[in-house]
């Protein structure tokens, strides 16, 4: 089994440590390192399974290296147009001469060996050269002795398939083509180890009542092979060609026949995004059998996935997040270490995704709907881009997860965690507001609290609403505008059918218990009718903005807007027209905050 493996100046990652387990989940954002990961794995193993690099002298009982290198016109199962994409940053100066770039791979296997390869590029070819000593040998190394099996996404199989000699068939399968060649990996399984195949077939039977049937192949009489499925209708066993099933049972058919093909040749599986195009029922049945397979045929395997599923089935020190920026990378934290509060909150896939941005950032809004929109118009793709950063939303105003979470998360993580708080204001003036401030400090929190009583008070703009009116050909002043949401905002604030004695109440009476201290319903009714009755005269634009609620405010505004000019403009067509120019400095800095 692989334990370790590191890289130097291997395509996107220039120097990284990559811990393994028996079973391995790596995931993390497109174009983060996972593939380059398995290719890397699959790469050092075929050059020392297929070559005499390192081997081992039985009468001596040592090992033995080849002291010169190995060229190739190209590396085995790694296909690339040009030579200088294998190499960090495109930069690959080849031979003995000053400053030369070797990429280097070293893989340390569970009884205290390292294998060392350097592969360097000259004139457009490879060479491949064992870098290891005997020092790096503590018992008699076997990992070489087995290639590894590299299975990639679901492509849909062909209609018929000639008869392929094994060889053939192992370099479709190194070349990633196994669903081109599922027939005849059924027919050499079901020839060559009737047991395995027995396996695999009750494997199928039980997660999906298939069963396998006619594998068959005739050279003298037919050139193709054959393999079907038999499955019962209307109290009929019908038998079906395998181009009739389903796309998820060929998918997961296509990584396990491989498997259990290979199983006595093979010890290190890698798996790329097996989850492609499966139903998420289906993605996580897979990866419960994907474990079971591991442990029955006493493989080790590596999958890269984007699959939250995956993710979310397996336990949590199987999962490792992949950030191509990281010296380290290494599985979460066993689940018992973590409380189990936390937990119930923070699943393998958003603390894997907080492992990998370094953030966490919770919101008061179970709906993601505003500060996406926010997100958009500032530019900063803290939600749709690269690296994407995790968001949950906070279980109600008195939550105390985001100020306790940063320590066991970071236990999970194995990281340091920074964790940030978008939390509404809801009316409440400073006096209510200022300790919550000073409980985020001291919990290493970065609480951005509102200006505003929620999210959509954003949208209470009159640039922003004018510019929307006109492209609905309704042709408003600012004045005017400022006008009609003044009345709007006032009705939020003066009529108690709009509930803002209740907001208030709820957030006087859940601050003080998130801060630890008890307050009883009718002192927290009292308070609230004071500040209530504070605001009720408030007529200036920018103190209604601030206290009323936003949602109840703009429903008065639209309605009186589409009533009067046979409209049907909503507030998502606001979040849908905001831009940059339209937004409060203050929640600007804190997206960008976020993204720095």
């Amino acid at each position: 089994m692989i334990t370790k493996i590191h890289l130097e100046n291997f395509k996107i990652f220039e120097n990284v440590e990559i811990n393994l387990k028996p079973f391995t989940v790596l995931m993390g954002e497109n174009s983060s390192g996972k593939t380059t990961i398995l290719q890397a794995i699959a790469l050092s193993l075929r050059i020392l399974h297929s070559t005499d690099l390192i081997t081992w002298d039985k009468d001596n009982k040592k090992v033995l290296f080849r002291g010169k290198g190995i060229p190739y016109s190209q590396l085995p199962g790694l296909y690339v147009d040009n030579p200088y994409d294998l190499f960090y940053a495109k930069i690959a100066r080849g031979g003995r001469a000053a400053g030369a770039t070797t990429i280097k791979i070293e893989i340390d296997d569970d009884v205290g060996n390292k294998y060392r390869l350097g592969i360097t590029t000259q004139f457009g070819a490879f060479v491949a050269k064992n870098n290891s000593s005997q020092n790096d040998f503590k018992s008699k190394p076997i990992l070489h002795s087995y290639a590894p099996l590299f299975i990639s996404g679901y492509v849909g199989i062909p209609p018929n398939e000639e008869r392929l000699f094994p060889v053939a068939l192992e370099d479709r399968l190194n070349k990633g083509l196994a669903s081109e060649v599922i027939r005849n990996i059924l027919v050499e399984l079901n020839e060559k180890d009737v047991d395995a195949f027995q396996r695999l077939s009750e494997k199928i039977k039980k997660n999906f009542n298939i069963k396998l049937d006619h594998v068959i192949s005739d050279p003298l009489s037919d050139i193709y092979v054959h393999a079907n499925y038999a499955e019962q209708i209307n109290n009929k066993n019908l038998s079906f060609d395998l181009s009739s099933a389903g796309s998820g049972f060929l998918q997961v058919l296509q990584i396990l026949a491989p498997i259990y093909l290979y199983s006595k040749k093979v010890k290190v599986v890698l798996l790329d995004e097996p989850d492609a195009h499966l139903h998420p029922n289906l993605q996580r049945a897979t990866a419960r059998i994907l474990k079971e397979v591991a442990e029955d045929e006493k493989l080790q395997l590596i999958i890269s996935t984007h699959s939250t599923h995956i993710i979310r089935e397996v336990e949590p020190e199987s999962v490792i997040p992949v950030n191509s920026e990281k010296k380290n990378l290494n599985s979460l934290s066993s689940s018992s270490e973590i409380e189990d509060e936390i937990i119930l909150v923070l699943d393998n896939y958003t603390a894997a995704k907080a492992g990998i941005s370094g953030k966490v950032l919770f919101i008061e809004d179970k709906s993601k709907t505003g500060i996406e929109a926010i997100d958009r118009a500032v530019g900063t793709r803290l939600f749709d881009g690269p690296n994407t950063i995790p968001v949950l939303s906070a279980q109600g105003k008195d939550d105390k997860i985001p100020f306790r979470v940063k320590e066991p998360l970071e236990k999970l993580t194995g990281t340091s965690i920074e964790i940030y708080f978008l939390r509404d204001s809801d009316g409440l003036s400073s006096e209510y507001l200022s300790p919550i401030m000073d409980h985020a400090r001291d919990s290493s929190v970065n609480l951005f609290m509102l200006p505003v009583h929620e999210i959509e008070n954003l949208l209470i703009c009159t640039e922003l609403i004018q510019e929307l009116l006109q492209e609905h050909q309704i042709i408003l002043n600012s004045e005017e505008i400022e006008v009609l949401l003044i009345q709007a905002m006032r009705d939020t604030v003066q009529q108690s059918i709009h509930n803002l004695l209740a907001t208030l109440r709820d957030g006087i009476q859940k601050t003080n218990y998130l801060l630890g201290n008890y307050i009883s319903s009718n002192e927290a009714e009292s308070l609230a009718q004071k500040l209530q009755k504070e605001y009720h005269d408030y007529d200036d634009f920018e103190q209604l903005r601030k206290i009323a609620p936003g949602k109840e405010s703009l429903k008065i505004f639209l309605e009186k807007i589409n009533t009067t000019y046979s409209k049907s403009i909503s507030v998502k067509n606001l979040w849908e027209y905001l831009k940059i120019e339209h937004l409060d400095e203050s929640i600007i800095y804190f997206l960008q905050s976020l993204q720095k």
